[in-house]
């Protein structure tokens, strides 16, 4: 026996060894990563085949070839055994994402328009939206188009400056004349996509009506449907609050209960976005998460006074049922936009963890709801709100689990001081860490981010989480009685307050940091950096900060010397370096597109551009810069030709451009309604057009015409 054991020892003690080494090294590598990290990593890869199959210009792959293909790779996996495995795990995940939004862009394609038309134009309305002195913004679901009901858009979106014979409300039917084009792509070379946010949307045209609204009567036996009255509902509750608080603390109470912004005015978004309170104007998981933590702790206090039920029914599990109902109340009443369903999804994964005695804040949690979240909407991964409120609720667990791990402690002590220095502690641990994860997000697409946001939250944070959001949620419940204006009131004082903080942080020119607009590489790389920030820690956590400080200055692009034509070749910018301002010709002032251009050379919009020197006639428009010809519009072929021997650029139809004989380069009107604006350098005469042109259906065209 002893030989038995002797011999098999010496035969098997090196494969042991061998094993036990292999887990020891497993498990000291396991010691610096985070214990989620394998789903985290799952959900990242099925949110990179989400943008693989959304983003890029490569052929297009359609949900019958996606299909088919995973189908069989998992099918091969579970044949051999592997599905356990990361490595099969990782590339099925990012091919189910692929196919996810394979799904999502063949549900959501239909009719669109190819051309600008003038129609004449029947339709249901779903959503007004009533912006001061900007006109009323309709999204219609039409019925009838030139008298055709057949091959329509779903849904249109309509600006309406004419008159309004009766009351737009969601529900009503409406005839008009308007002038349509398919949706409008990018305002700068590789800017956001809006194209491609209206089809995510459902909008297959856009325009402008051009003849007085006529409001239809109802068809026989036609009832407003749930969304119209919900729509009705949210347009009672805001003009109610309006008629308590005609003021700005008034049109902010309403963005925060019922998620209408056209109440606030042009220096109320500014005040609050330059002083890095913008977070706090939209309806997200900050508000949501309020309002369920109000009515969780209410109701846990209700339901533990009476000893009748806390003895029968755990208080805790009680409240959060009823939260999670308050809850799905204030995501009907706001709306139910995409962020707010967003951070019901959160508040729902955190609510169930408190009934099923979990940890309500963790990875695995922020994992599972951007899975949720992205298995419905695909495209979400593209969207800003998205990425800074993920990427912010995640870098704020990973920073507490890491703060309790290192066993940092507060000052102790007693009494209001103490728990008032706490507070203040934590807000600003958690001011710092959120600002910091969502500063390249920022950064990416809306080429600024706030300097002082610090003071600001300190001061306003406090004051919307403890005062203004209990209020609104009594304000509401309260609402059906009619003993709201009390709440209201004090509400809105609070909200003065909030105001004032906005106005006096958003005041500095130096408090906001603009940079120009940077490539998809810049975003790629500092959301790959993120991630593995938040997955590795202990000793190799330095190593992807120490790779973002290297590779960041190689990434980011200074400001361009460029010239930028817009899609329609009539309105024309030039950039000066040594003045570091921009000038523009044509179109109308201190509109969006101004602000676009102003971010893609890293400049404030708030300084007004300079005028360029522009000349039209019969034959066209010149755009000068002292004595030179930059940019010339033909509009004659006998204009076109001495045009092409003396400008830059020249715009012409492209029939023309066989007549055209000089060095200038060549634009077609087609090529840029097509495929959007362009940017030019004069010194080295390149001309840059958008990367993002394919056969995807927001594209207008996969043959370029120019």
């Amino acid at each position: 026996m002893s030989n038995h054991l002797r011999i098999g020892s010496t035969v098997h003690s090196p494969i042991l060894l061998a094993r036990l080494k292999g887990s020891l090294r497993t498990y000291d590598a396991l010691q610096h990563v985070h214990g989620e990290w394998r789903l985290f990593s799952l959900v990242t890869g099925f949110a990179l085949g989400s943008v693989l199959q959304i983003v890029p210009n490569t052929i297009y792959l359609s949900l019958h070839v996606l299909l088919p293909v995973l189908a069989s790779l998992i099918i091969l996996a579970l044949f051999l055994g592997n599905m356990q495995r990361f490595l099969v795990q990782l590339p099925l995940a990012v091919l189910l994402g692929m196919t996810f939004a394979a799904g999502r862009i063949e549900y959501l394609s239909g009719p669109r328009l190819d051309s600008e038309r003038y129609a004449s134009l029947e339709g249901e309305v779903k959503t007004v939206e009533e912006r001061a002195g900007k006109g009323t913004r309709l999204i219609i679901r039409p019925t009838a188009l030139d008298g055709r009901s057949g091959a329509m858009p779903g849904s249109i979106r309509l600006l309406v400056r004419t008159e309004v014979q009766g009351d737009l409300m969601p529900g009503v039917l409406i005839r008009t004349r308007a002038l349509l084009h398919a949706p409008r792509g990018a305002i700068t070379p590789d800017g956001f996509n809006f194209a491609r946010k209206a089809f995510f949307d459902g909008i297959g045209a856009e325009g402008f009506a051009a003849a007085p609204v006529e409001i239809l009567p109802p068809q026989t036996g036609q009832e407003p449907g749930l969304r119209e009255k919900l729509e009705r509902l949210r347009r009672a509750v805001a003009e109610r609050i309006m008629a308590g608080q005609p003021d700005q603390s008034g049109a902010v109470a309403v963005a925060l209960l019922v998620g209408y912004r056209h109440y606030l005015t042009e220096e109320t978004v500014e005040n609050f976005r330059d002083a890095g309170l913008a977070h706090l104007m939209a309806i997200s998981g900050l508000h949501m998460g309020l309002i369920t933590t109000a009515a969780f702790f209410l109701f846990e206090f209700l339901f533990a006074a009476f000893p009748a039920v806390a003895l029968r029914v755990p208080p805790r599990k009680l409240a959060a049922l009823l939260a999670w109902a308050v809850a799905f109340g204030y995501l009907l009443l706001s709306g139910m936009g995409v962020a707010t369903v967003r951070a019901f999804i959160m508040v729902s994964i955190g609510l169930l963890a408190v009934l099923l005695d979990r940890r309500v804040l963790s990875l695995r949690n922020v994992a599972i709801a951007a899975g949720l979240i992205l298995s419905i909407w695909p495209e979400a991964i593209l969207s800003v709100g998205f990425q800074m409120s993920f990427g912010a609720t995640a870098a704020l667990v990973v920073a507490y689990e890491r703060l309790y791990r290192s066993g940092i402690k507060l000052p102790t002590g007693k009494g209001v001081r103490s728990k008032v220095l706490n507070f203040l502690i934590m807000t600003a641990f958690t001011t710092i860490v959120a600002e910091v994860a969502v500063a390249p997000f920022a950064l990416y697409h809306f080429q600024a981010t706030p300097l002082v946001g610090l003071g600001a939250n300190l001061l306003a944070v406090p004051l919307v989480s403890l005062i203004v959001m209990p209020l609104a949620l009594l304000a509401l419940l309260t609402m059906p009685l009619g003993f709201d204006g009390p709440i209201l009131h004090a509400m809105g004082a609070v909200i003065d307050m909030v105001r004032q903080v906005a106005a006096f942080f958003g005041a500095p020119s130096f408090g906001v940091a603009h940079i120009p607009q940077q490539s998809g590489a810049f975003i790629c790389v500092a959301s790959g950096i993120f991630i593995f920030l938040l997955i590795l820690r202990g000793r190799v956590a330095w190593i992807p900060a120490l790779a973002g400080l290297l590779l960041m200055p190689f990434l980011y692009q200074g400001p361009r010397n460029d010239l930028l034509i817009d899609s329609g070749g009539n309105i024309v910018a030039v950039y000066d370096q040594d003045a570091d301002r921009f000038a523009i010709s044509g179109g109308r002032r201190g509109g969006f597109r101004d602000d676009a251009w102003a971010r893609y050379w890293g400049l404030s919009p708030d300084e007004a551009p300079k005028k360029l020197d522009r000349q039209c006639d019969s034959d066209g428009c010149h755009t000068n810069i002292g004595d030179r010809l930059l940019v010339a519009r033909a509009r004659s072929l006998e204009g076109m030709r001495r045009d092409c021997a003396k400008a830059d650029i020249v715009i012409m139809p492209v029939r023309w451009r066989r007549y055209c004989r000089g060095d200038a380069v060549k634009l077609s009107e087609e090529g840029l309604e097509r495929y959007g604006p362009v940017a030019y350098e004069p010194k080295t005469g390149t001309v840059r057009w958008s990367r993002e042109r394919g056969d995807r259906p927001w594209h207008i065209g996969a043959v370029r015409a120019d």
